[in-house]
């Protein structure tokens, strides 16, 4: 899979007959999830990893400095369980990251990610990490035993407005789960930093902040209102 960058050549103000050229930035890469652009400029990849034929590729966290095109692998990845070649039958891996609003401080990022619990038993984890040396460490498990599959994950992740994290969780393709409050999978979750439960959460003691979700796939926020890219809704 390549990366490839949108460079538009327009006049000011853009007209409809804009030109866009595409320029290949990297070639090579395994499922990348997730991409973020660091306060100094640096593009972190994450890739998911996958499972072929019983040889499995590992998730990775690669940084990539664009002025040179210089690509440094980030060791201490999470482990995360991998996807299978067919897409079709497997949403895991490492699927979802986001940097800490104070990351030029503290380089702590959240990565959510798939992980294997037992035979045939499947969850979803969201930790946070610290980036030192070109090494993620110190791991601390903000939100686990999400209920997971190979179909229906959900798994991004973002730091909203408010400084709090929000991470959507799919059915594990048991779509019962959506509208049962007392299970996090088909939600969005509102997270403290921390990992503690908001105290203006809309359910007391509870993370759930939006329910009735299949496997949302994309968070973003605008000014005035919350949106969910809910895929496959």
């Amino acid at each position: 899979m390549a990366l490839v960058s949108p460079s538009c050549h327009r006049p000011s103000p853009p007209t409809p007959s804009s030109e866009f050229v595409v320029e290949t930035i990297l070639e090579g890469l395994t499922i990348p999830a997730s991409l973020k652009f660091a306060p100094d400029g640096t593009l972190l990849i994450l890739e998911r990893g996958k499972l072929v034929d019983g040889e499995e590729t590992p998730a990775k966290l690669k940084s990539v400095t664009l002025a040179n095109r210089e690509i440094t692998e980030i060791s201490g990845a999470p482990a995360a369980f991998p996807q299978f070649d067919d897409e079709s039958v497997n949403l895991g891996g490492a699927l979802g990251m986001e940097l800490d609003p104070e990351f030029a401080k503290n380089q702590r990022l959240y990565i959510c990610y798939h992980v294997k619990a037992g035979e045939e038993v499947f969850e979803n984890r969201l930790s946070s990490f610290v980036l030192e040396e070109g090494r993620l460490t110190q791991e601390q498990v903000l939100v686990d035993h999400v209920p997971g599959n190979p179909m229906h994950n959900g798994c991004r992740v973002v730091v909203g407005p408010d400084g709090k994290l929000y991470y959507s969780t799919g059915t594990a393709d048991s779509d019962s789960n959506a509208l049962d409050l007392s299970s996090l999978a088909g939600k969005i979750l509102r997270v403290n930093r921390d990992g503690s439960v908001p105290d203006d959460n809309p359910f007391a003691d509870s993370l759930v902040w939006s329910s009735g979700l299949r496997n949302p796939q994309g968070l973003g926020f605008h000014k005035e209102a919350y949106d969910s890219n809910r895929r496959g809704r």
